[in-house]
């Protein structure tokens, strides 16, 4: 069973997390405030901050990407669309980096189609 770590208080970028706000037995949820006086915990940005915090554990986000445009391209997301990597982040031969550069909305069935398969010239 993986340890307990207390992150209450502690900095991941601009936000710092204020209080956990529900809690299950394998998951946990807080409520962060960021620098620019936002507190949230809505949908959206658990997931835009979720995939942010994501790729920063996969090594694939470099530490000159802008994590707040990022995750801003996630929450702007057009209804009935997908954020998508042009370039695969773990291909065979080629792996792309989570930046803004290297993301497009794709709608659902275009990003199915594609397989995650990087068509190089």
């Amino acid at each position: 069973m993986p340890k307990k770590i207390n992150i209450i208080g502690k900095k991941f970028n601009r936000l710092t997390v204020l209080e956990k706000v529900d809690a299950g037995k394998y998951q946990y949820k807080y409520l962060c405030q960021c620098e620019c006086g936002n507190k949230s915990h809505t949908s959206a940005y658990k997931c835009a901050w979720s995939r942010v915090m994501h790729m920063k554990r996969k090594f694939r986000l470099p530490q000159w990407a802008d994590v707040e445009a990022i995750r801003q391209f996630y929450m702007n997301k057009p209804q009935g669309c997908e954020v998508d990597h042009i370039i695969p982040l773990s291909g065979k031969t080629v792996s792309g980096l989570h930046v803004l550069e290297n993301l497009q909305y794709l709608t659902i069935a275009e990003n199915r189609s594609k397989n995650n398969k990087f068509i190089g010239v």
